[in-house]
């Protein structure tokens, strides 16, 4: 019993507001006494309730034995227009997609270059820290100095924009 109240509790608002409606409309329409009754007349009439039953699904197997035998002789018009329609919607998604793949291939691109620029202001760096490590240097060196530390504070500029 504790079981069952659990998993009443467990069980959403909406299914159990619906299943209180179902219960409140199958009680108004007193379901259960006419099931009742339909049993009651099913056992007491087999041979009818047989009938019906059988007549019922030969009907039913008629009915969808024509409809399938129809579909199939018609003409297939509609499919042909489908097909348009459908390679219509197709070529109309083209642009899109080759749209979409020049966004990727310039993305590519720019990863490319900026991996590239990274790697140039890495190597940078390093002739800095060398020549900025020599003890006696020339006036070539200090020119050299200069320009590289231009250059690395332009690529760490730029590279800082792109994170933004």
């Amino acid at each position: 019993m504790n079981k069952d109240k659990k998993k009443k509790r467990d069980m959403p608002r909406y299914k159990r507001l619906l299943r209180y409606q179902c219960w409140e409309l199958s009680k108004g329409l007193k379901l259960r006494e006419r099931i009742g009754h339909a049993n009651q007349w099913c056992l007491s009439h087999p041979r009818k309730f047989m009938g019906i039953v059988l007549g019922l699904s030969s009907l039913i197997i008629i009915y969808t034995l024509i409809s399938v035998v129809v579909s199939f002789s018609v003409p297939q018009e509609g499919s042909q227009q489908d097909e348009s329609f459908m390679t219509d919607k197709v070529e109309s998604i083209q642009p899109t997609l080759d749209g979409m793949r020049k966004i990727d291939d310039t993305k590519k691109v720019v990863n490319i270059e900026l991996k590239r620029l990274t790697d140039k202001g890495l190597q940078i760096k390093n002739e800095l820290d060398s020549l900025l490590a020599l003890e006696n240097k020339s006036h070539e060196d200090s020119v050299r100095i200069v320009s590289d530390y231009r250059q690395l504070k332009d690529i760490v500029n730029f590279l800082n924009k792109e994170k933004k």
